[in-house]
């Protein structure tokens, strides 16, 4: 048995993970109760996004340990991820009352945080992440999640969003182009519902459209229903990643359009719905809206905003107790006309975005990283990054979010660093651009 162990464990190693799965089920021949074995099954499914055997093999390993903490925990997290809330609170209450470590129960805290975050549970989400931070106030993951549950609610963004005539034309013509009559269509994140109309008024056969907010999946259903298209759209109040061929879904899609890009570009989750969908929910040949981006950027001098990022002395008092409420190690939105900012630096391209072929799955302690080494072209302190993404809606349309750029409703991202750098023209700046699922950060 230790022989076989240690050969699934090589071939986990080796990213063989179908054959490590293939050893661990023949070693449950002669152990059909060793529960760690369905956990480390149940474990590889949900690195691989296959949340229904992952499911199974937890609830395996747990028909023989019911109180396993581990199991437990990664039950509810295959759970939360297909969309199945309030069943993974019950399993990450169980993992935190049996949680051996502090370690673990601090994971546990944030995860009961996300998953009443996500049931619209305001003030519950807000009070495990409080307690997740009083037994380790630098966890960041906290510290982050805490922060953005004021945007939960529905942002005024979606007006500006509909009012940018250049993006609706561009999805138009992209869909219109590439629609053909039976195509099956998956909307993720469908808003008001318009690009699945554009869709179905393109001649898709049938729109499988998605969206978590349970006050924007109503609104879509009856701007669909208003439209004459509830024929052929069906709306989902949930996640994408929590649609199952063969029940939400008929069969794989022959497209996918997505809007759910924020002005930092991976913002609202666009990889690990893009990464899901492929591996789940759509054909290998299927078309793709929008197929690509292209990071842009440029560095900055920011006198006004250097003076609170982070916040020291302002008029001669110290309100550095106030950076309490600083969000560090990301970027807050702006259009370059709306802040004094000076350019340091031409326009520089950062990283480019394959949705066809996505990049390495990253996490914010291991990102994928980008080494860049930026000529300065004039004398200042540079506090900072401006960046943005040129859209490449399909082959042939091609916006940009950038500050002379088309679409109007994003705004360019801005990052700031702790400390100004004093440069000086002609000098060259090694700068480092690190990728991860949901953000671009960057460091000098």
């Amino acid at each position: 048995m230790q022989l076989m162990s240690n050969t699934a464990s090589m071939y986990y190693e080796m990213n063989r993970k179908d054959d490590a799965i293939e050893i661990f089920e023949k070693m449950l021949l002669n152990s059909p109760d060793a529960f760690q074995i369905h956990f480390n099954i149940g474990s590889i499914h949900l690195e691989e996004t296959r949340y229904e055997e992952a499911i199974k093999k937890f609830e395996l390993g747990l028909s023989h340990d019911r109180n396993n903490s581990f199991g437990n925990k990664q039950l509810g997290m295959a759970l939360h991820i297909s969309g199945n809330f309030r069943q993974a609170l019950d399993h990450f209450e169980i993992a935190y009352n049996h949680a051996a470590s502090e370690a673990e129960k601090i994971e546990i805290l944030v995860l009961q945080g996300n998953g009443n975050r996500d049931l619209n549970r305001i003030n519950e989400a807000k009070s495990f992440y409080e307690q997740a931070l009083e037994l380790d106030p630098a966890n960041d993951v906290a510290k982050s999640n805490l922060s953005s549950l004021s945007r939960l609610t529905i942002p005024s963004w979606h007006f500006n969003m509909l009012a940018d005539a250049s993006r609706n034309h561009a999805y138009s013509e992209a869909i219109s182009a590439a629609v053909k009559p039976g195509h099956f269509v998956l909307d993720i994140g469908t808003g008001s519902g318009l690009l699945s109309m554009m869709a179905a008024h393109a001649g898709a056969k049938e729109i499988t459209a998605v969206e978590m907010d349970e006050n924007l999946a109503k609104i879509a259903r009856l701007v669909v229903a208003d439209n004459n298209f509830d024929d052929r759209i069906t709306v989902h109040e949930k996640r994408s990643s929590a649609l199952v061929v063969g029940k939400e879904m008929k069969e794989r899609a022959d497209m996918v359009v997505s809007e759910i890009l924020d002005a930092g570009l991976l913002g609202e989750g666009v990889l690990p719905s893009l990464r899901h969908a492929w591996s789940n929910l759509l054909k290998k040949d299927a078309i793709c809206i929008p197929k690509a981006a292209d990071v842009k950027a440029v560095l900055i001098q920011s006198d006004s905003y250097n003076m609170v990022n982070p916040i020291k002395e302002i008029e001669g008092f110290d309100l550095s107790a106030f950076n309490h409420f600083r969000e560090e190690n990301t970027y807050f939105v702006k259009g370059s006309d709306q802040m004094e900012t000076e350019p340091l630096s031409d326009v520089f391209s950062v990283l480019s975005v394959d949705f066809y072929n996505l990049p390495k799955q990253a996490t914010p302690d291991q990102p994928n990283t980008h080494s860049l080494e930026i000529p300065i072209t004039k004398d200042g302190r540079m506090h900072g990054v401006m960046f943005w993404f040129d859209l490449h809606v399909d082959e042939n349309i091609t916006m940009s979010s950038g500050p002379d750029g088309e679409l109007i409703h994003w705004g360019q991202a801005m990052f700031m660093f702790d400390d100004e750098l004093e440069v000086k023209a002609g000098d060259t700046i090694p700068i480092t651009a690190l990728q991860s699922e949901s953000i671009i950060t960057f460091k000098k």
